[in-house]
């Protein structure tokens, strides 16, 4: 089950992402919880094209009392400002290759590296 993010949930977690200066504008995407990613696999959060970012429902309660996820947050923005300026095609290619992972892992670490410093 995918469930779109409240406004209230948005007021939380939102305004927090904004503060790391993420790559791309946090609020030009949509956000969606899913039941489906974090319990038995190893995703924490997902980018579908071309604005909407998924995280796991199971971890609902830790992204909006914490900073759980917030880098993973962070590496899907990147995953988004790539699209957009890549286009559709450069993307998935670069995608399929795993060539923009390397960027989008670079600033989840970079966030990490933000949250230990707090």
């Amino acid at each position: 089950m995918k469930k779109e993010f409240t406004k209230d949930e948005l007021s939380i977690v939102l305004p927090r992402i904004e503060r790391y200066n993420p790559a791309y504008n946090p609020y030009f995407c949509r956000y969606f919880w899913d039941d489906e990613i974090g319990k038995e696999n190893e995703i924490l959060g997902m980018f579908k094209i071309p604005d909407k970012i998924y995280l796991p429902l199971c971890f609902r309660d830790e992204v909006l009392i914490g900073v759980m996820l917030d880098s993973t947050i962070c590496h899907e923005l990147y995953h988004c400002y790539q699209y957009h300026s890549q286009g559709l095609i450069c993307y998935s290619i670069r995608n399929l290759f795993k060539i923009n992972e390397i960027r989008a892992k670079k600033e989840e670490n970079r966030v990490d590296k933000l949250l230990k410093l707090v």
